[in-house]
């Protein structure tokens, strides 16, 4: 890996990439992959990454049950009082 003086501007660091053909594509190719991102809804059967790998999302409502997030094998249970994206959203993070 390298780094750059504390001191460089962005603007320098960004020309310097634009010099090295490879990184500056990786990046402009990086930009294009992230503009077909479909965002989530936090629903069941939804993949999400924790730690490097891929988990399953299970949503479970249970209104008499506390909050909570677990982890079973490959799957991540999120067990919230009311069916929300914003909720599970929030008990994800």
């Amino acid at each position: 890996m390298t780094s750059v003086p504390p001191e460089t501007t962005e603007q320098e660091v960004l020309s310097a990439l634009k010099k090295n053909r490879w990184i500056y594509q990786q990046l402009r190719d990086f930009r294009v992959q992230q503009a077909h991102v479909i965002p989530r809804q936090y629903v069941s059967g939804e993949s999400h990454y924790y730690l490097g790998k891929q988990y399953q999302l299970k949503v479970i409502e249970a209104p008499t049950q506390p909050q909570k997030v677990k982890m079973l094998r490959r799957c991540l249970e999120v067990t919230v009082k009311h069916k929300s994206a914003e909720k599970v959203k929030n008990q994800n993070t």
